[in-house]
């Protein structure tokens, strides 16, 4: 087993049960009992605050600052922009910080930011369209 795969068999099979149940205990607490759905972000919040350390979270905003679509896919870019973003929620709050960070990464940044798109979705999904085309332009100029 690898070191990541030995954490979560240990965390699920013996440490979780009785973090959750006091997880649950601080959430019912903190909304007086009233409200038994747990929000994700609240859940993130807990779990990241137990076990990801201080460093590995700055190691992985650090990630999503960095992060430049390189050889791959837009679609991978998106992926990895969408799972890192958590990490900075300074950025994340701010949209035009998001949108600036987001289109420090794609390789043709000139044609994707859009005068008026202010969502990152729609951000991304033009990036993909953008990308479609480039390889369809691609494709019939070869021949």
């Amino acid at each position: 087993l690898t070191p990541i795969c030995s954490f979560f068999l240990c965390f699920s099979c013996f440490h979780a049960p009785f973090w959750w149940q006091e997880a649950k205990k601080r959430h019912n607490g903190d909304n007086d009992g009233s409200n038994p759905t747990i929000p994700w972000a609240w859940f993130e919040r807990e779990f990241n605050d137990q076990y990801l350390d201080v460093m590995s979270r700055e190691a992985l905003r650090q990630q999503f600052v960095s992060l430049k679509q390189g050889s791959g896919t837009v679609q991978d870019y998106n992926m990895k922009c969408d799972n890192l973003m958590r990490y900075a929620p300074d950025i994340v709050a701010d949209d035009f910080r998001l949108r600036r960070q987001y289109l420090e990464g794609p390789r043709f940044t000139q044609i994707i930011d859009l005068p008026g798109t202010v969502r990152l979705v729609d951000l991304m999904a033009h990036a993909l369209r953008v990308e479609s085309y480039e390889r369809v332009s691609k494709a019939l100029f070869s021949m």
